[in-house]
């Protein structure tokens, strides 16, 4: 009886105690550890700051430390239009509803800068589909500066959500943008602080800026660089670090540069000069770690001083050629025969054989640094040639991987002649036999190569897999590891129902690698499943 009573004093305690709080005001949520609170904050969409910050003085201060803005106009349209869309009990929403929407979120943009121009803001992301008829054009201008001038640490601004589309002509891809008219950033003397900076879909024109003191990272994406070189954009970013440029188009010479950059990590993904995917690079890097070229076609090009280069990769995809274009490979790669690991495309392999005679000299043995190699190849014959003079230029090479590229195809080699465009076949591919006729030696297959890696059993050509690895695995005096990947069903899969015709070609082709004969007597043959 004790207890039960006992227990009802406090329930009724209880409800005396909230009645008070209510009436009084009492705030817990303050009593809240503030490390807890901002990892609330990461759950909840902005709109809901506002809120709590009217409900407890604590979150209230929370903004003003280290608030995250992501406007993303797609997402808080879309949920405004499902808002709409129920009350009305509509299965689609009006046209004027959309108008409604973003006359909306302009005014809650508007709002959100006016009441957090305080704040110490930590990352900042803005995307909208900029329109110059759009009912808020007027003040993307403000926001941009807004975000601009406020002691951020990171900013991503995006004025397209729709992506851009892309037609072939003549072979190379032509950027057609979707949007009526591209944002330009305003030409004013900015000095942001912010380390990270993301921009997409827009014109820049960083000479019209102030200094980007603090700024490390720059990721370009379908940009227009209205800079005449890249010396122009980073000197403006003095402490820039990575540079990323992806889909940009900038002006013919833009990669020609004579003084000596700072970056160290430096990205080109399908740069376009004006309107073909074609430029040429020089460009002097003396701290640079790290390389990425992704594009459709080489142009001369020289990349001077990358003594410090660690990892470089060089994809290039296009399915012709002409004499040059191994030319240009081997200059841009004894200019890199410094680095520690290199990835190559299939098109680069099968241009390789074509150089002149004297840059062929000048690449062999060349990469005495270099203890990682990875192809991307498709099992061709022509990439045969390549495959073996890559392997003479890296005495020191410790680590090859092989990795299928389902895409890859023969490369068809042009020239000009009497004025008329005719496929001719290089004297690097006129030898049958290439491997069985191979005399010269390659020095990492005896003294120092130790892990093979194969990606991949699908190829169509897979008497040339078997042909390459046999290759190998009789040089490869010291070969320690022989690594197979593959995606095949386990065992138990295969019994529950027959093996298609492809995973019963995969287990042959699988067996007959694991059967080839080995010049070491100590490799370690290990088959591993990954989903490719």
């Amino acid at each position: 009886m004790m207890r039960n009573k006992s227990a009802t004093n406090e329930d009724d305690k209880r409800g005396e105690t909230s009645e008070d709080i209510a009436r009084e005001g009492v705030d817990y949520i303050s009593q809240v550890p503030i490390e807890i609170l901002h990892h609330i904050l990461l759950f909840l969409p902005f709109e809901y700051w506002i809120i709590l910050g009217m409900v407890s003085k604590q979150w209230k201060d929370l903004l003003q430390e280290t608030p995250i803005l992501n406007l993303d106009e797609n997402k808080i349209v879309s949920k405004m239009r499902r808002q709409i869309r129920s009350v009305l009990h509509e299965e689609q929403p009006q046209s004027y509803g959309l108008d409604e929407c973003k006359q909306r979120f302009a005014e809650f943009v508007n709002h959100l800068m006016l009441n957090h121009s305080r704040c110490l803001i930590k990352y900042a992301r803005l995307s909208l589909q900029y329109e110059p008829r759009t009912i808020y054009a007027s003040n993307v201008n403000n926001w941009v500066h807004f975000l601009m001038t406020r002691d951020i640490e990171k900013l991503e601004l995006n004025f397209s959500s729709t992506p851009n589309t892309y037609c072939k002509l003549e072979g190379l891809e032509v950027r057609r943008t979707t949007t009526a008219q591209t944002f330009e950033v305003p030409h004013q003397p900015f000095d942001p602080k912010f380390k990270s900076f993301t921009l997409n879909n827009c014109k820049l024109k960083a000479s019209k800026f102030g200094s980007f003191m603090n700024l490390k990272v720059l990721y370009l994406k379908d940009v227009d660089i209205l800079d005449r070189s890249i010396g122009q954009l980073v000197s403006k970013c003095p402490v820039l670090e990575d540079l990323y440029l992806e889909r940009c188009s900038v002006t013919e010479k833009f990669f020609v540069c004579k003084q000596d950059l700072k970056i160290k990590h430096l990205n080109l993904l399908n740069c376009l000069t004006e309107k073909w995917q074609i430029y040429m690079i020089d460009i002097s890097v003396p701290q640079l770690t790290n390389l990425l070229i992704i594009g459709r076609f080489l142009r001369s090009s020289t990349i001077r001083n990358a003594t410090n280069l660690v990892d470089c990769s060089i994809d290039i995809d296009m399915q012709f050629s002409d004499k040059d274009q191994g030319n240009y490979l081997a200059l841009m790669m004894t200019n890199l025969r410094n680095c520690k690991t290199l990835a190559l495309s299939s098109w680069c392999i099968q241009i390789l054989p074509t150089l002149d005679i004297e840059l062929s000299q000048q690449l062999q043995g060349s990469f005495t640094n270099l203890t990682s190699l990875r192809f991307a190849v498709g099992y061709l014959k022509k990439e045969l040639p390549g495959i073996v003079m890559l392997l003479q230029s890296c005495p020191c090479l410790e680590s090859l991987m092989l990795e299928i590229n389902h895409k890859a195809k023969h490369t068809c080699f042009l020239r000009l002649v009497n004025d008329t465009i005719e496929p001719y076949q290089p004297e690097a591919f006129r030898l049958d036999n290439y491997l069985e006729n191979q005399t010269l030696g390659i020095f990492c297959l005896q003294n120092s190569l130790k892990v093979l890696k194969i990606y991949g059993l699908t190829g169509q050509n897979k008497v040339i897999l078997i042909h390459l690895i046999e290759f190998l695995l009789r040089k490869a005096l010291v070969l320690e590891n022989l690594v197979i990947y593959h995606d095949l069903p386990d065992e138990c899969e295969t019994r529950e129902s027959a093996p298609c015709v492809r995973d019963l070609n995969q287990r042959r082709t699988l067996q007959a690698l694991m059967d080839l004969p080995r010049a070491s007597s100590v490799v370690q043959v290990s088959v591993e499943k990954v989903e490719f």
